[in-house]
């Protein structure tokens, strides 16, 4: 979807004035933000686009999102992280000509909270470096973010890929819960291996590294009857959580180790690379977990 606003305003000596001809437009593909810069001034342009960090962070990005309806909501998303060290890259956009950057809007917003839901939004995007190269620029999109297809009582999706998948988590709030989502980067669907559905739902291709030898690994799987696996299918930009009690399960006899009681940095690996009418691959996602 594409929405074209763009506004660029100039802070001067003497006065502001608007000047249409620096200005931005942006679009959304799958659950990703595309803004692009236009130049048609009559000289080059050069201007930050982002901060190259562990992950891509964009400090002068900021958005908006509001649900579509009635009673719509808004959150604010902010693309900044901790980081350690960090460098400013540079556009130079010719007379002319533009440039675009892409940002996925589902990981930064769990990094800032609750996941994005599927669903249509409204989205305010400003993009502030007036503080540097006086440029303020104004646009806004709409969002769609689209549901996973449960297969668990329909017949088995069984698209193969081995690229386009992201492994998304993070801990629930103080609690002993980590939510684990499945996320679809690519262009087109994914047909995922999501779970094992018996008496509980169960994994086979998912662990948590709890720091390596020091804390150990918990598997997400335990002595089962009748259980079946279920594919889920992932449009563009589809995400398919599910939450795990690790209390409940480091305490299982499969796993039998102590939480620690502390700060560590986990590690979230999905292994479906034995899988041969799915999703074929093996993602990881790194995330901080204080265990009460």
């Amino acid at each position: 979807m594409r929405i074209i606003v763009g506004l660029l305003l100039l802070p001067t000596l003497a006065a502001a004035e608007p000047a249409p001809d620096f200005s931005i437009t942006t679009a959304t593909r799958g659950s990703a933000l595309i803004v692009t810069f236009h130049n048609q001034t009559h000289h080059a342009i050069h201007i930050p686009t982002h901060m190259f960090a562990d992950v891509l962070q964009y400090d002068w990005l900021s958005v908006t999102v509001t649900t579509r309806g009635t009673h719509g909501t808004s959150r604010a998303l902010s693309f900044v992280t901790a980081r350690d060290k960090s460098y400013p890259v540079f556009a130079d956009i010719a007379i002319g000509k533009s440039v675009t950057e892409t940002i996925d809007l589902v990981p930064w917003a769990l990094r800032g909270g609750e996941p994005l839901a599927p669903g249509s939004y409204e989205l305010a995007v400003t993009w502030d470096t007036s503080t540097s190269s006086h440029a303020k620029l104004i646009a806004a999109a709409q969002l769609v973010i689209a549901a996973p297809i449960d297969h668990q009582h329909d017949a088995a999706c069984t698209t193969k890929a081995t690229a386009g998948l992201e492994l998304l988590a993070r801990q629930v709030g103080k609690t002993a819960v980590i939510e684990v989502g499945l996320h679809n980067v690519s262009t087109t669907e994914l047909c995922v291996l999501d779970r094992i559905v018996a008496n509980e739902t169960q994994s086979d291709w998912l662990a948590l590294d709890l720091g390596g030898l020091e804390h150990g690994l918990i598997h997400f799987d335990d002595a089962r009857k009748k259980a079946g696996p279920v594919t889920v299918t992932l449009p563009p930009g589809a995400t398919s959580w599910q939450r795990w009690d690790l209390a409940a399960w480091a305490a299982r006899k499969r796993n039998a180790i102590a939480l620690p009681h502390k700060a560590v940095w986990a590690t979230a690996v999905y292994d479906s690379s034995s899988s041969a009418s799915s999703f074929a691959g093996r993602v990881t996602t790194s995330f901080s977990i204080a265990l009460p």
